[in-house]
């Protein structure tokens, strides 16, 4: 690709350490030193701990200080967790208008509650008032990994029908198999649904298939880091054959264009 005067967007990382994996980027610092190494502007990001439990005060001083260092370079997901959904909105709302908050993250998984729910339905109603993007985690029914069927794609679309200027990011595109081609029948059927490349999912041809049944509009990158490494993702995508305005899009200007009303103009 040429050069350009604006680096790359990565619109799903994490920070903080998880009980359960190792994870060598435990920090801003080691995110955005990784950045810098890869040429990636800017990154949105989602504190791990925050994802399972909202009023973590280590996780919201962590979050606070690296948008304060980072101005700029780093934004953060507010989390709504559906399993307290009046203190998790309330906690929404106080969080929703500071400065580096790009949008909301959800994760019916992890809160062990299915995306359709209705104790969903205030964060959509939230996001549909505030015009905030909404990030969920989406993935296959999986027989190894049983709450991830809370997330299939599939399920959104009761909330897509009922909120449709609310702008919705797949996370993980689906996931694998099923998922990936239910995220594809949602992107069809709602224009305000968009895939992000993040997660352990390297099927052959999987980026190829976005492209050709959703378009390269509405394909965001991805990594998740720190779970995921963002070279892994990022050589996965520019191996690909793909004219460089198709590569430009995913990398940076589908993110810009989502953004737009978040994003300062001059750091895009």
């Amino acid at each position: 690709m040429t050069k350009r005067k604006y680096g790359i967007i990565d619109t799903h990382t994490h920070i903080g350490l998880s009980p359960r994996l190792y994870l060598p980027i435990k920090d801003a610092d080691g995110l955005v030193q990784r950045m810098d190494s890869l040429g990636i502007a800017i990154s949105f990001f989602t504190h791990t701990t925050l994802i399972c439990n909202y009023r973590d005060k280590y996780a919201l001083r962590e979050t606070d200080e690296a948008l304060d260092k980072y101005a700029g370079r780093l934004y953060t997901y507010v989390t709504y967790d559906a399993r307290d959904s009046e203190g998790s909105i309330r906690y929404v709302r106080s969080r929703i208008g500071k400065r580096g908050i790009i949008g909301v993250k959800i994760h019916p998984s992890f809160n062990e509650i299915s995306a359709d729910d209705e104790r969903f339905r205030p964060i959509w109603k939230l996001a549909d008032r505030e015009g905030r993007v909404i990030l969920s985690h989406s993935w296959d029914i999986s027989v190894r990994n049983p709450v991830q069927k809370l997330s299939h794609p599939s399920l959104f679309a009761k909330y897509l029908k009922e909120y449709k200027t609310v702008n919705l990011i797949l996370g993980h595109g689906g996931g694998k198999l099923d998922g990936c081609r239910t995220a594809v029948k949602i992107c069809q059927e709602f224009s305000n649904v968009y895939v992000d490349l993040s997660g352990d999912c390297y099927t052959p041809g999987r980026i190829e298939y976005f492209t050709k049944h959703i378009g390269e509009d509405r394909i965001l990158f991805g990594s998740d880091c720190n779970w995921i490494d963002q070279r892994t993702q990022l050589g996965m995508l520019l191996s690909k054959n793909f004219k460089e305005k198709t590569y430009e899009k995913i990398l940076f200007d589908n993110a810009r264009r989502l953004f737009r009303n978040v994003l300062p103009k001059w750091n895009i």
